[in-house]
């Protein structure tokens, strides 16, 4: 993929992480979404990663990972407060 839609990618990922639903971290209160939960299109903090990762959740770092146009709009879509409201 190129830089520029890496950071065009990035930019969106920063604004859904402003969303007030965003903002903490699906699974517990921790308030600190560093992770996204490409299983079910959520965000959640460090700790809650670990945990997904041992279900065999696909897990990326935010700051550290590419998104594929796929993964990026599959969080546009899902977020913390649809899967909320779909548990």
């Amino acid at each position: 993929m190129s830089r520029r839609i890496d950071e065009r990618h990035s930019r969106i990922l920063a604004g859904l992480l402003k969303l007030p639903e965003n903002k903490k971290c699906f699974d517990c209160p921790s308030k600190v979404n560093v992770y996204a939960n490409l299983f079910n299109y959520t965000f959640v903090c460090e700790k809650c990663s670990g945990l997904h990762r041992e279900l065999n959740h696909r897990v990326k770092s935010i700051s550290a990972s590419t998104f594929t146009p796929e993964e990026v709009s599959g969080l546009q879509k899902g977020g913390n407060e649809v899967r909320t409201s779909n548990k």
